[in-house]
């Protein structure tokens, strides 16, 4: 029984840290992005900037409203020119705070598959050992295969995890990457605050 505790303790720390990995990457992209991006676009060709960022902040901590928060503040307000680089650089450093995270869950991720597979190992081993120790019997073997399943679940369970994880991390870098774009060809293009159109 000791190696199927071992893998009983495995597999609820992989089911722990999958939920919070999963947790923490996911909530960035609890956010429609395009449909964001479209109405952050309809408030610059208003010229309504201040509502933009208004809704950037309130939708702060899911990466888009990120990167369009720092491309707006980044660009100079009224009827100066844009820097177009300087813009680029506050939307890469936006991109990269969330990035990491979601590169660490995806590594995390795929450790948690190998311990699995080992504790399932180990834990099959143990068991054997046990059995053979007291004689070979049914209950003995019905708990390798459990210490054997056990560790094949956490692999399954942490891989398609990671999976999940791969597939969010690049929908959201591109989401980020059009978003960050398209938010500087609109400020680009976008009326000054003060001007005849705003005007009813």
């Amino acid at each position: 029984m000791i190696g199927l505790t071992l893998v009983a303790l495995t597999l609820l720390a992989t089911f722990v840290v999958v939920a919070l990995r999963l947790r923490a990457v996911l909530f960035r992209q609890n956010l429609d992005g395009r449909a964001f991006l479209a109405g952050i676009e309809a408030l610059l060709a208003r010229g309504d900037r201040s509502a933009s960022i208004t809704a950037c902040e309130a939708a702060r901590g899911t990466a888009v409203a990120e990167v369009i928060l720092a491309a707006l503040e980044a660009a100079p307000n009224g009827s100066e020119p844009i820097d177009r680089e300087a813009v680029e650089r506050a939307v890469d450093e936006a991109q990269l705070d969330w990035l990491p995270e979601a590169e660490t869950a995806r590594g995390t991720l795929g450790s948690l598959a190998r311990v699995c597979g080992a504790a399932g190992m180990l834990g099959a081993a143990i068991e054997i050992r046990a059995m053979f120790a007291q004689a070979a019997s049914a209950r003995g073997l019905t708990t390798v295969i459990l210490a054997i399943g056990g560790g094949i679940l956490g692999i399954v369970v942490s891989l398609y995890a990671k999976s999940l994880v791969s597939t969010t991390t690049s929908r959201i870098t591109a989401e980020t990457t059009t978003a960050a774009r398209r938010i500087v060809s609109a400020l680009g293009s976008a009326p000054a605050p003060d001007s005849p159109t705003n005007s009813p």
